[in-house]
């Protein structure tokens, strides 16, 4: 083992970052990653649905009802996504101390609370959460740098707030816009799926087709931005609702499915550089670090390098601090829980499922 591997495991152990928060960060960086891969293939899916003929024993208005399951469960995972985000958002904030805590338990309160401060149009500092902090960016005072320097990535740390910032807001008005639809997809299945027959047109192919989900909201701040009202719900025959008092019309459209990729896009982004830079602040017991391209080991600059001059610059930085740096490959590995236990081995052998309470 080297020496900066011990002493970032040192300090990975401590107070000052915790193993817990670690173990959090890594995983959530790579199950977003997944999870994106996995949207991204739903994607070909449909597309290879009807290519293939794979659906060719279902009716045509079930072939529909299958893509929009296909569809909705993108939402549900895209929604999942951008809660669990702002909730690491939240936390980092606050402090490392809260991450596993918070992101293993949270309830919709905290979301709610999260949510609405985001939504709200401030200067970046005027916003509970500290930007610098979530975003892992590091203290400039740790790095031997000149004045000009620090000056430079004081600029450029302000690029990366503000550009996160306006990701971390195009988020927050895609998981308001569609909290209905993904509400419903979690909670009681209460939606129909085909088609409208509202509209008095026959739904025969997946592009324009809808999906009606049901719910219930009595306070107006819960409400999406942008609904409408309808005095009067006509039904045959006349039905009095008494509970469902609010309809989310979810319509299949290319936009929609340009929604979609534009949210993961910017979860993508957003998750991989938070994730990253802590990562880099725990393997460098919270010093010597700047933001770098975990694939390439690059440092990264918030903006575009016009001149020469300004190449020439950012090299220069980046000769002084990257050498400094400790980019772990793997250091997560050495967390990983070995179990000696011979019934807990023999169970994970043998069974679906083994159940483990970790006694201290």
């Amino acid at each position: 083992m080297s020496e900066k591997q011990s002493e970032a495991i040192s300090f990975i152990n401590s107070d000052k970052f915790g193993v817990d928060t670690w173990m959090t960060l890594s995983y959530f960086a790579q199950n977003s990653q997944d999870i994106i891969s996995t949207i991204e293939l739903y994607g070909t899916l449909i597309e290879r649905l009807e290519e293939y003929n794979l659906l060719k024993s279902y009716n045509a208005r079930d072939v529909i009802r299958l893509k929009q399951q296909i569809v909705l469960d993108v939402i549900l995972k895209t929604q999942i996504l951008i809660e669990s985000t702002m909730v690491l958002i939240h936390s980092l904030s606050v402090g490392y101390h809260t991450v596993a805590k918070n992101m293993t338990f949270y309830d919709t309160d905290l979301v709610i609370s999260i949510i609405s401060e985001l939504r709200k149009n401030k200067k970046l500092k005027n916003y509970r959460y500290n930007m610098r902090k979530v975003l892992g960016l590091p203290n400039l005072k740790f790095l031997s740098l000149s004045s000009k320097e620090r000056e430079f990535l004081k600029k450029d740390f302000e690029g990366f707030q503000l550009s996160c910032l306006e990701r971390i807001k195009r988020l927050v008005i895609f998981y308001d816009k569609f909290g209905i639809v993904y509400g419903k997809s979690k909670h009681g299945l209460a939606y129909t799926t085909g088609g409208m027959s509202e509209l008095d047109t026959e739904i025969t192919v997946f592009d324009d087709s809808s999906v009606q989900c049901y719910s219930r909201i009595d306070n107006a701040d819960k409400m999406p931005d942008g609904y409408l009202v309808s005095h009067v719900s006509n039904s045959t025959p006349p039905m009095r609702r008494k509970y469902f008092n609010f309809v989310s019309v979810l319509t299949f459209r290319k936009e929609l499915i340009e929604e979609i990729n534009s949210a993961i896009s910017d979860l993508k982004s957003l998750i991989s550089f938070m994730c990253t830079n802590h990562a880099a602040y725990g393997s460098n017991c919270g010093k010597i670090y700047l933001p770098y391209n975990q694939e390439s080991k690059l440092l990264v600059t918030s903006r575009k390098l016009e001149t020469e001059n300004d190449i020439k610059f950012f090299n220069c930085i980046a000769e002084k601090i990257l050498p400094k740096m400790y980019l772990p490959s793997r250091i997560e590995s050495v967390f990983n829980m070995k179990y000696a236990n011979p019934q807990i081995v023999e169970s994970i052998t043998k069974n679906t499922i083994t159940n483990i309470l970790i006694s201290k």
